[in-house]
């Protein structure tokens, strides 16, 4: 079966999306998706996005589901969501505001800028779970869940790629406090401003650092604006050299987040055809 897809990134980010709103691909064909998802004998992606019709009636635009990688499904992906949103705008499937159903809930769009080659997305993130703290290994983990499960670590030194991938993984595989695993995000400060920071982040699910992340963004976010006294908007320079910000109302006293916000560039890569049978 031949099936048209879409290649994009968001800010380094870069995705796979098939609009399957006919219903015609095998969401259980995990295999496949992890076969066009490899960079040496697939078309190479950190996730495949498949779109579908979301429910009658339920007020949603369209759904969105997402696989690493590797094939397994997870709840959403924060650049995966301005991508897939600018894709629907572009092709007549929702307009400059939209609602997106995930399997962490709705995600609401914003086509901030839908210029060839200025487009900017901004999506109001799913609620965030409470932050919680663990020392691994000597080292200060802020814990908190952005539609996916995330440990960020802050230090004023600028950790290496092999410092990310070595520690990332071992966070990331630490059974113990992690059951199902995490994604692993190292934050250090760009200026002694403390105004920009510089983001690396270990993906379950990739298994490696990837050009940027946006949950991981968001978490961060998060993290530096309820511990260590950041202002809203956070901005973060990330591995493919774009810049992610993020927003967000902190009720200190409460120790609540509300009206999350991540903002940043989404990219058309490419457009083709693949078989099925070619895998």
């Amino acid at each position: 079966m031949k099936i048209k897809f879409t290649k994009m990134h968001g800010a380094g980010n870069d995705f796979i999306i098939i609009d399957d709103r006919a219903q015609k691909f095998d969401l259980t064909a995990t295999s496949l998706i992890a076969k066009i998802s490899a960079r040496d004998k697939g078309i190479g992606c950190e996730g495949v996005l498949i779109i579908r019709m979301a429910e009658t009636f339920s007020g949603n635009d369209f759904r969105m589901i997402f696989f690493n990688p590797d094939g397994s499904r997870v709840g959403m992906c924060g650049n995966a969501a301005r991508c897939v949103a600018l894709y629907a705008y572009n092709n007549g499937i929702a307009g400059e505001s939209q609602h997106i159903l995930t399997d962490s809930g709705v995600i609401i769009a914003t086509i901030k800028s839908a210029e060839s080659g200025a487009e900017v997305v901004s999506i109001k993130m799913p609620q965030p779970s409470a932050i919680t703290e663990y020392e691994i290994d000597g080292m200060k983990f802020n814990c908190i869940n952005t539609g996916v499960p995330h440990a960020v670590t802050f230090s004023e030194k600028t950790y290496t790629h092999a410092e990310v991938y070595s520690i990332g993984r071992s966070v990331r595989y630490n059974s113990k406090l992690f059951p199902e695993g995490t994604n692993v995000d190292f934050v250090s400060a760009v200026n002694q401003s403390f105004s920009r920071y510089s983001l690396h982040t270990y993906e379950r699910g990739v298994e490696a650092e990837t050009g940027a992340c946006g949950t991981g963004a968001t978490a961060s976010a998060l993290v530096m604006i309820a511990r260590f006294g950041a202002i809203s908007p956070v901005r973060f320079d990330v591995l493919s050299g774009d810049v992610l910000e993020v927003s967000a109302d902190y009720d200190a006293a409460n120790d609540v987040f509300s009206n999350v916000c991540l903002t940043g560039p989404a990219r058309i890569v490419s457009e083709g055809f693949f078989d099925t049978n070619w895998f």
